[in-house]
């Protein structure tokens, strides 16, 4: 991967962070808060907003960071003078932009994608290598047999094994169920037919599916915590919502022996190899699934009441105001004093045409970019363009040392000279090719030196052809 394209990512990854941190923060803390008070309601129903709410967690923080093309709502007016940029819409995009400017454009910004997509995929082949090892111990299971399949209530047409990985529902696109009968046998017949009903709501709400897909999505966004607590969430929901099916609307007996049961398998479970658990997510939250069956509900204290109105009371301003405030991913035009001269508003107001008529480190020169160049170059002052160079925003000055060599002014040697220098390596790749077609003999060592001292192989290969004209 070339090193400007992993700028290019860094304030991505960057923005998309502190998305994933601020509007999963948003979704998840009040669910939770939520979830703790309401301890009533069906459990199915829970894990489906669970699933919502990890969905939406997941992919409005992409969506608020994606630059995407001005819509309708966003208007741009140029006047012949000035230039400005008013939106007006899509304000989730504004939640991150310019605010991390500063920390994307350091150099240390091209370690971020490189460390997002280290620990993804350590990850991502951590679940792999769950799956991998069942599939391969698959291979040892045992159909259980006609008696057992009665005994259990068991439905034909729903494949039913007998392996020690159990008891467990595994497979996604055909959903298998592994009991281990050794151990069932050691239940009481109504425990040992309820913990058959728990993993046939698994295998009938394909659950071993959604959570292989939650849990790639979690490894893929890892730096989001709230996706992570939300898959906690969802896993509890889950086993509470087959717990709620196994037992159906029996009496306190079966229910006490189906949690007697769940606390044998629990043990069980620790004493067996973790792989299971890592590839399938077989923690469960036991005591609180525990606290349901027996139908334990402790009241809420006055500090987790006082710290629910506070996290629903911040997600609330959070999503209502600062959306606006923050600035877009369009960059900024530069402005003119309200005493500057008619041929200092005018070059400003062709300088701006040209930032917002162009893409960054992909210029085109339009008929219309031509008309404002020459405009420019009429205008006979280089104020405004030198004053770009130094623009905060890393766009303007990245365009303006392309104006620069376009219209190939040797007044702006010196600004392109310390732009040679510059935090973002499209502004230092930009200013050494103007330098090139500008041709003057002062960039000659500034641009040895950048040759010699740049780790960007890119800047390295463009500083050496750009000391062609000068005979180095």
């Amino acid at each position: 991967m070339r090193i400007g394209i992993l700028f290019d990512l860094g304030p991505w990854a960057i923005g998309l962070a502190a998305s994933l941190l601020w509007v999963g923060s948003c979704v998840a803390l009040p669910l939770a808060v939520a979830f703790r008070l309401a301890r009533g309601g069906s459990a199915r129903a829970r894990h489906w907003i669970a699933l919502a709410a990890f969905a939406a967690a997941a992919i409005l923080p992409i969506v608020a960071v994606l630059p995407g093309t001005p819509s309708s709502a966003e208007e741009r007016s140029i006047t012949g003078r000035s230039a400005t940029v008013r939106s007006s819409g899509k304000p989730l995009r504004a939640t991150v932009g310019a605010a991390l400017a500063a920390a994307g454009e350091s150099p240390q910004s091209a370690l971020a994608p490189m460390l997002w997509l280290s620990v993804s995929c350590v990850l991502l082949a951590r679940e792999a290598a769950g799956h991998l090892i069942l599939s391969r111990r698959r291979r040892h299971w045992v159909a259980v047999a006609e008696g057992w399949r009665r005994e259990l209530e068991w439905p034909a047409g729903l494949p039913l094994f007998n392996a020690e990985e159990g008891p467990s529902t595994q497979g996604m696109r055909r959903p298998v169920v592994v009991l281990p009968l050794d151990w069932l046998a050691t239940l009481s017949p109504a425990a040992a037919v309820c913990v058959a009903r728990h993993e046939l709501a698994h295998a009938r709400r394909r659950d071993p599916m959604i959570n292989a897909v939650v849990r790639a999505v979690r490894a893929a966004l890892w730096p989001a915590a709230p996706l992570w607590l939300l898959e906690r969430m969802i896993r509890t929901e889950r086993e509470a919502a087959a717990d709620a099916a196994a037992v159906g609307s029996q009496g306190g007996e079966v229910v006490a022996d189906y949690a007697s049961a769940l606390v044998a398998a629990a043990f069980r479970m620790q004493r067996r190899t973790r792989h299971i658990a890592i590839a399938f997510g077989q923690g469960s939250c036991l005591e609180d699934r525990l606290g349901r069956l027996l139908g334990v509900r402790h009241r809420p204290r006055l500090r987790l009441l006082a710290a629910a109105a506070i996290v629903a009371a911040g997600a609330l301003t959070a999503a209502a105001f600062p959306f606006a405030s923050l600035p877009s991913w369009d960059p900024r035009p530069i402005g003119v004093a309200a005493t500057a001269s008619p041929a200092m508003r005018s070059a400003t107001g062709a300088l701006n045409e040209i930032l917002l008529s162009t893409r960054f480190h992909n210029h085109q020169r339009t008929p219309a970019v031509a008309s404002s160049l020459a405009r420019f170059a009429a205008g006979g002052t280089a104020g405004p363009l030198l004053d770009m160079l130094r623009a905060r925003d890393v766009r303007a000055r990245e365009c303006a040392a392309w104006i620069a060599g376009e219209i190939g002014d040797p007044r702006t040697v010196d600004g392109l000279i310390a732009a040679l220098t510059d935090r973002n390596p499209h502004v230092r790749h930009t200013a050494a090719w103007a330098l090139a077609r500008i041709g003057d003999r002062r960039a000659a060592k500034p641009l040895q030196e950048l040759a010699r001292t740049s780790w960007s192989t890119d800047i390295q290969v463009l500083a050496e052809k750009s000391l062609a004209p000068f005979g180095k």
